[in-house]
């Protein structure tokens, strides 16, 4: 209220200073009658007007006003809701409010894309972890850090119960194809936990039934070709059966003739096993192998000439096979 006054003091000051010229010429003239008031009606006391004010009152008075402003503005107000007591939240004469959240971001900078208060996807400083934090790890295990988190660690996975340090190949390294049977078991147990790898199991199973159900019916067909083409030299033996048996002499002959329609039959099958059967088989085997690989299972590659390699595969499929079955 004083702050009002000193205010409404100054106006009153500067308004009667330029109404006093005014004031001058509403004097009466000779001929009229002033104007009195009535004597009910009291009259106000007019300001006493020594005159213009200096520039140095006007200096005094702005600065009174400035210095109170101030420590009105440094003061919080008691009449205002849910201010703080702090003072983290300043009025708007104190300047930027700290601490506060702005819907669209701070003034004068390009607004980008709304995250999280931590996403670890995005952070760009690794979180600080004490010694004994990080050389105790989950259970003796060490966490796995990867480039996607943007800390440019490539720290690979320890196995458990070795305490050498020995880091564990992940899939797309070299490594991670020829991983022996023993380091590729555990990996295995949690693959079979997924349910889009027993349903790839699945189907690769019907792909093969279905392959073989067709080359059994091809190669029965070569059998019906190879009894049609030999029906006619059967039933002349069966014929002359009883020849054979009055000319002991002439047994050699049809015995010949018998191995050379066997010989014939296995030469027949042999080509189309070479020629059909294994294009086939290996191309399905091809074919599961790279799905298989892009599924995660470990220790598929190696070279077919390898024993240990062979071996290495056949166990791995054992494995797989086992776990659909049961699952």
């Amino acid at each position: 209220h004083h702050d009002k006054n000193s205010v409404q003091s100054l106006l009153a000051l500067l308004r009667t200073t330029q109404d006093s010229p005014a004031s001058q010429t509403d004097a009466p003239t000779p001929g009229t009658l002033p104007h009195y008031p009535p004597p009910s009606a009291p009259t106000p006391p007019a300001p006493s007007v020594s005159g213009l004010p200096s520039q140095r009152q006007l200096n005094d008075l702005l600065h009174s006003l400035n210095s109170r402003g101030t420590a009105a503005a440094q003061t919080p107000s008691t009449s205002s809701l849910s201010q703080p007591e702090d003072g983290q939240y300043s009025s708007a004469f104190g300047g930027a409010r700290h601490n506060l959240i702005e819907p669209f971001g701070p003034v004068g900078q390009t607004s980008g894309p709304s995250r999280l208060p931590y996403d670890p996807q995005i952070r760009t400083t690794p979180p600080k972890t004490t010694p004994d934090r990080a050389r105790s790890g989950s259970f003796g295990r060490s966490n796995s850090a990867t480039k996607a988190d943007g800390t440019g660690s490539t720290t690979g996975e320890v196995d458990v119960g070795k305490g050498k340090g020995k880091g564990r190949a992940l899939p797309g390294d070299p490594e991670y194809g020829v991983m022996g049977f023993k380091d590729a078991l555990p990996v295995l147990t949690e693959l079979l936990a997924d349910d889009e790898l027993l349903q790839e199991l699945r189907k690769m199973k019907v792909d093969q039934d279905t392959l073989e159900r067709r080359l059994w019916a091809k190669q029965e067909r070569v059998k019906a070709e190879h009894e049609r083409q030999i029906k006619a030299e059967k039933d002349m033996c069966a014929v002359s059966l009883s020849l054979i048996r009055a000319r002991p002499s002439r047994a050699s002959e049809y015995a010949l003739t018998w191995q050379e329609w066997s010989q014939k039959l296995r030469d027949d099958l042999s080509s189309f096993h070479r020629e059909s059967c294994l294009p086939a088989i290996d191309g399905l085997a091809q074919r599961q192998r790279e799905r298989l690989e892009a599924l995660g299972v470990p220790g598929l590659a190696g070279e077919a000439r390898d024993p240990r390699a062979r071996d290495r595969i056949r166990r791995i499929m054992d494995v797989l096979q086992a776990g659909m079955e049961e699952g």
